[in-house]
């Protein structure tokens, strides 16, 4: 994702390299340069531009496929 796709409250998701599994969270604040995002066990994690590639959208699908 890139800075302008980012907006407060909303939910993100993003691959932990240590469990190497998923982990959710919410965008608390947008800074100049990084964002601020209070993950399930982390509160108040400030990631910077290099990293946004690595953060997704967190919302599930809205359609369901048959």
């Amino acid at each position: 994702m890139n800075k302008n796709q980012f907006y407060i409250g909303q939910r993100v998701k993003q691959k932990d390299p240590d469990d190497g599994c998923m982990v959710y969270g919410h965008i608390k604040e947008i800074k100049e340069k990084s964002v601020i995002i209070d993950w399930s066990d982390l509160k108040g994690v400030e990631h910077f531009e290099d990293e946004f590639d690595s953060i997704k959208d967190g919302n599930p699908d809205s359609f369901i496929t048959k």
